[in-house]
């Protein structure tokens, strides 16, 4: 392949050939809980944790302005973010889990309400409704 390369051509190949292996590091995420196997009170629990340090942290970031700690203050800037992005994963999940809660109690209090002829009348109409919806107009 390289007889009639030029000297940077093979240089090129070479280095470019090498693979990149892949690296496992861990971080700070990978010790948290995992927020699909969270409860409500798990989230809310944790969401109050989260609050806390984030105080703590803008209160020592106050600190640190004050003292013109740059290092300081570009570290806690991250801690902060860190928290606020965990927070909003939180918050979103935290609705969903509300809402699957939500439509699953109305989902039963139908079922256990209503006979039979009525559930399948308005299973025919959701289906007439979504086909309509997803063709674009309403039914």
């Amino acid at each position: 392949m390289y007889k009639h390369a030029s000297r940077s051509q093979q240089r090129y190949h070479k280095v470019h050939e090498i693979d990149g292996q892949p690296v496992a590091r861990r971080v700070q995420d990978d010790l948290l809980p995992d927020l699909a196997n969270m409860t409500l009170p798990q989230c809310e629990a944790e969401r109050r944790r989260l609050l806390h340090e984030k105080c703590r942290a803008e209160q020592e970031l106050v600190a640190a302005k004050r003292q013109r700690d740059t290092n300081g203050i570009s570290v806690l800037g991250l801690r902060i973010q860190g928290f606020s992005n965990r927070l909003g994963l939180i918050n979103r999940h935290m609705k969903t889990v509300r809402h699957d809660i939500e439509f699953d109690a109305l989902k039963a209090a139908v079922i256990e309400l209503l006979d039979e002829d009525t559930w399948q009348r308005i299973i025919a109409r959701k289906v007439e409704l979504r086909q309509a919806m997803l063709a674009g107009g309403v039914a």
